[in-house]
């Protein structure tokens, strides 16, 4: 029988970081991941954005999470000798009257993430796009590197004999008294970091979960400087691997399957010749179901009636500033005993996993 203080199921970004705190917390792990390619994690654009929605909202904890993502991605790039995180700020265009005027309200309210554009960058976006409406930049904002990040991550799991690469198969757990049995390993506590997958388990089913779809294209851009991050309301347009771009998104509630749809490449196109002076080309289609919570804030902590089980997960699409800092509170949680941010502790819908 194989011995594991933790088994995490799901290598993505929130698994990735919850055992990556807890081997330098000196736990023992076992990390269970499928390997597929249309993760919400491996199709993600990486993006950092301080601000979110048609009002320019400041995003919840957004100043300590993105200190906090910062040492984090460097820290670990610095042990897997790489880099995966730079500040890249975000050019917006306003598409409308409404969001011109949102923007000018939070620039005049001395948001600290919202500022005109430099005398360069406004010759730079009218040299490739067409706008109506006076540009902002946003800033900071930061790009990661997901794909690279997950990969030497798994890399460096496998050359430590953490990581198993097989489906999850809910059959094969049992919940003992003290600690579970998956198969032939033994462990502590079974941690969901799965996706969508966390919530067909039934001690999970009843949290209150949200699926939607999200779709990017991948494209080659000709000339279009890689020094920021571009947006016009839902469409942003970021630097993505071998000099292509991603071109995103989407967050359908209702949809039929989770493949690329061509509703969605068509429309995305359409947006890209109204923006973009420049020629462009798509070489490339992602989609994927992405698990988030109906209060937009996460879910994380030891199932309050079954102690034998914890869960990372429901960040929709905000995985990249919400995973670093909530893993290492859990990781804490599961070591030293210290507590969980209130407002993302799991132990807030009790009464519902009470529920049979």
């Amino acid at each position: 029988m194989q011995q594991a203080d933790y088994l995490i199921i799901g290598q993505g970004i929130a698994g990735s970081f919850l055992s990556y705190f807890l081997l330098e917390s000196g736990a023992t792990i076992l990390v269970l991941d499928n390997d597929r390619n249309d993760t919400p994690s491996k199709v993600a654009s990486g993006m950092i954005n301080p601000v979110t929605g048609r009002i320019v909202a400041t995003t919840w904890m957004i100043s300590e999470l993105m200190r906090f993502a910062e040492k984090t991605y460097i820290n670990a790039g610095s042990m897997l000798h790489e880099n995966f995180f730079v500040e890249k700020n975000i050019l917006t265009i306003p598409p409308t009257l409404q969001m011109q005027e949102a923007l000018e309200k939070r620039v005049s309210e001395k948001n600290t993430f919202i500022t005109g554009l430099t005398t360069a960058e406004s010759r730079l976006l009218s040299k490739h796009f067409n706008f109506y409406y006076e540009p902002k930049k946003i800033q900071p904002a930061y790009l990661v590197n997901v794909q690279a990040f997950l990969q030497s991550w798994k890399n460096y799991l496998a050359e430590h004999n953490c990581l198993e690469k097989s489906f999850f198969d809910v059959d094969a757990l049992t919940l003992k008294k003290e600690g579970i049995v998956y198969k032939n390993i033994q462990a502590k506590k079974i941690i969901f970091c799965n996706g969508i997958g966390t919530f067909t388990y039934q001690p999970w089913k009843n949290l209150p979960f949200t699926i939607t779809k999200g779709e990017a294209l991948i494209a080659e851009i000709e000339g279009l400087d890689k020094s920021y991050m571009y947006k016009s309301g839902n469409l942003t347009i970021a630097p993505w691997q071998n000099d292509a771009w991603w071109i995103g998104s989407s967050f359908e509630h209702q949809f039929n399957d989770a493949l690329p749809s061509e509703n969605f490449r068509s429309k995305k196109e359409m947006e890209l010749k109204a923006l973009l002076k420049i020629p462009f080309k798509i070489t490339g289609h992602l989609a994927s179901l992405r698990p988030g919570c109906i209060e937009r804030k996460p879910f994380v902590g030891i199932h309050p009636i079954i102690p034998s089980l914890a869960i990372l997960n429901g960040m929709g699409t905000k995985g990249c500033s919400l995973a670093p800092y909530f893993a290492k509170q859990l990781s804490d949680n599961l070591i030293f005993g210290k507590p969980i941010e209130p407002m993302a502790n799991v132990e807030r819908f009790i009464k519902v996993l009470s529920r049979e």
